[in-house]
């Protein structure tokens, strides 16, 4: 439910900017300001509370999985090349905690490219050890200066990290002005038990 409405709303906010151009009468412009206000307001309290939940659709089918679904349906939507490419054939599950969070940072992630990179490519490289889990998540949008946007609290990066740290997890950046960016999403990683009985 969440990854359809969270689509939904920003289709809406998307389509609310684009009426900018054509709206000149104060007034217009004044409500369609209220809005797009509302409108984000809508996306953000959807987007907290979903960040809280963990998606049915990875007890249905593992990260990976769950992933690949994910990323196909998003870039049918918005109509970006999306890729997810496997180092090598992941392990069938991971921790629970895990899973949620790796899930929800994608989407925290992509939904950023789509608001704000105006990318036309998106790839994603998933590499996972028995010591750790890496995930790599590259854009060739108009990029921007991390420290700023750290700094600023902007593109949800704050909330990220902090998802990531509850499972000892960090978060890089790679980008700049006009070079697109790249996330690097590492977790250290313990074997569930379900991954040990899983054949490798």
């Amino acid at each position: 439910m969440h990854d359809q409405m969270g689509q939904d709303v920003t289709g809406l906010l998307l389509g609310l900017k684009s009426l900018e151009t054509w709206i000149q009468a104060p007034e217009g412009r004044e409500r369609l300001q209220r809005l797009q206000s509302l409108a984000d307001k809508i996306g953000q309290n959807l987007h907290h509370t979903a960040w809280e939940l963990r998606p049915t659709s990875l007890d249905d089918l593992g990260l990976v999985h769950a992933l690949e679904t994910y990323v196909a349906d998003w870039g049918s939507r918005y109509g970006i090349q999306v890729d997810l490419h496997l180092s090598k054939p992941a392990r069938n599950r991971f921790s629970a905690e895990v899973e949620t969070v790796v899930y929800r940072v994608v989407q925290e992630a992509l939904t950023n490219v789509v608001k704000h990179a105006e990318a036309t490519l998106v790839s994603l490289v998933f590499d996972d050890s028995d010591e750790r889990l890496q995930l790599i998540i590259e854009d060739n949008g108009k990029g921007f200066d991390p420290d700023v946007a750290v700094r600023s609290g902007r593109l949800g990066l704050a909330g990220m990290r902090e998802r990531l740290a509850l499972v000892n997890g960090t978060l890089s950046i790679d980008s700049g002005p006009g070079m697109g960016c790249t996330l690097f999403l590492r977790i250290p990683l313990q074997r569930s038990a379900s991954s040990q009985g899983a054949t490798p």
